[in-house]
């Protein structure tokens, strides 16, 4: 549906510079955990509005991230991952900048016809036709799992907690208990940070906590 899509697309362009800001920063600090978390939403929300070679670059930019923050890994490893994401991270950035740009083009020429781009591209790419009737349960629930990851994203980097265990409560309320159950935990430690009982180094626990296990909660919606 091409309303639901021109939101979402929407939604990403005018979210462009201060997510890009935040990626860069923790780059350039090397906050690698960070840099980690960043880009796992760059690899679902550019993937979510058709750019599948900016999604797969932020993809093995996450990956070696992980291999970096990881006590596992070993010291050779290490530095070939953080020699990869030296090598290709203003690339990504450009993707980024591009697909923006490509975007907001799309979305102010006031076309019917809905941009597709080819395989090397970083234009938009969508394969559907657009049509006249209302948007499945499916496709809404798509729109939605991808408004919840966005704003999940934008409380966790403002640490916005107030914000953030609204959203984890959301997302228990929608999910069913299997899937609901994951996120007890955290949940409980949204809690703590919230509550005015909590002590100072019992909410320092607990935001470390929410930090550790934030990347797993985008990857499960």
């Amino acid at each position: 549906m091409e309303d639901m899509y021109r939101n979402v697309l929407q939604m990403f362009c005018n979210l462009k510079e201060e997510k890009k800001a935040k990626i860069q920063e923790a780059y350039d600090t090397k906050n690698w955990n960070d840099y980690t978390t960043f880009v796992h939403a760059l690899k679902s929300t550019s993937l979510s509005i058709g750019s599948e070679k900016t999604s797969e670059l932020a993809k093995k930019l996450e990956e070696s991230g992980k291999i970096l923050t990881a006590n596992s890994s070993s010291e050779s490893d290490k530095q070939q991952s953080e020699a990869f994401i030296n090598t290709h991270h203003a690339e990504a950035m450009e993707l980024y900048d591009k697909l923006v740009e490509e975007g907001r083009n799309y979305l102010n020429d006031g076309s019917n016809t809905m941009p597709a781009a080819s395989v090397d591209s970083t234009a938009v790419n969508v394969k559907a036709e657009t049509v006249n009737e209302e948007p499945s349960a499916e496709e809404g629930d798509d729109d939605s799992d991808l408004e919840i990851m966005l704003g999940l994203q934008d409380a966790f980097e403002n640490e916005d907690w107030i914000k953030y265990t609204e959203m984890i409560e959301r997302i228990k309320e929608d999910s069913d208990n299997d899937a609901a159950g994951k996120f007890k935990q955290l949940h409980m430690a949204c809690k703590m940070v919230t509550s005015d009982l909590t002590s100072d180094d019992e909410k320092a626990e607990a935001i470390q906590y929410i930090k550790d296990n934030h990347a797993k909660v985008l990857e499960a919606l």
